[in-house]
């Protein structure tokens, strides 16, 4: 059996620790509600240009670029498309794609197969590519004879 004294201890302590931890709660700053992140604002909309379909004849050069990143994946042809633009490439952030587009132009290469290419105009990104002698690719496709 306890005694009484060691109980009314206990419950002293009890109240001593109840009381300091509400003092102590009561004390400390209340915590601040998370900030979201300001919404950026959606870049103005710009109605691009039609597609163009261009036919490369013949290949000169296929090449796998690393740098900058994501890289890219290029072509260049025997005919320009506009005075000095041979080259075309496509951006190498989706490995799978661009592996496929990359696969197309070996096959091109090798078989002698027109390789039709098609890019979008106003389109002046280049990850690497110069504007002034390459364009972008949003797909390509082999001509079946």
């Amino acid at each position: 059996m306890k005694s009484p004294l060691i109980t009314a201890l206990q419950l002293a302590a009890l109240f001593v620790l109840f009381t300091g931890a509400v003092f102590v709660g009561r004390s400390l700053p209340l915590p601040q509600l998370a900030q979201a992140a300001p919404i950026e604002p959606a870049p103005p909309f710009r109605p691009l240009s039609a597609p163009s379909w261009h036919s490369c004849i013949s290949i000169w050069e296929v090449a796998s670029i690393e740098y900058p990143d994501p890289g890219r994946v290029q072509v260049m042809c025997s005919n320009e498309l506009v005075p000095g633009v041979r080259v075309f490439a496509y951006k190498a952030d989706d490995a799978a794609e661009a592996n496929r587009i990359l696969s197309l132009f070996n096959t091109s290469l090798v078989s002698g197969v027109p390789l039709e290419l098609y890019w979008m105009s106003d389109d002046s990104t280049s990850w690497g590519c110069p504007p002034a002698t390459c364009r972008m690719l949003e797909g390509a496709k082999l001509e079946v004879p």
